[in-house]
């Protein structure tokens, strides 16, 4: 249970703003990878940096203006996690929720996540307009 304790604290950490992502990058291997939603894949921290000032600093229009995470499912085997959740985001006047499942590897002497890695349901396949 060590790990899905890791893996509740890592999403307990606001990301919204590059001040915020001070203590959530404290939570990262230097080298950790990253696969998102099946358009990023990137190594280590500077790259996901870049990625983040991408899609919330860089944005012409507004960005997400706020994120919470409700971990619905949680499973453990070894340095490994995978959660069941349900994410909630803010864009503009925009507000939904969608389900993701995660996986996330733990280093085992530092507690720090190597690898992290996000899916969810494209739901325009079951007919729910995406927002986003």
């Amino acid at each position: 249970m060590r790990y899905i304790e890791l893996a509740r604290q890592f999403y307990s950490v606001p990301r919204i703003t590059a001040e915020d992502r001070v203590e959530f990058f404290k939570k990262l291997h230097d080298d950790v990878h990253y696969v998102g939603l099946g358009k990023d894949d990137v190594r280590g921290k500077a790259k996901l940096e870049a990625l983040y000032q991408k899609y919330h600093d860089e944005k012409e229009e507004e960005g997400v203006t706020s994120l919470t995470f409700e971990i619905v499912h949680a499973a453990e085997n070894g340095n490994t996690v995978l959660l069941d959740m349900r994410n909630t985001f803010v864009i503009g006047s925009n507000k939904f929720t969608m389900p993701f499942s995660i996986v996330l590897k733990f280093d085992e002497a530092s507690g720090l996540v190597t690898y992290w890695q996000e899916h969810y349901e494209d739901q325009r396949a079951i007919g729910t307009p995406f927002v986003g």
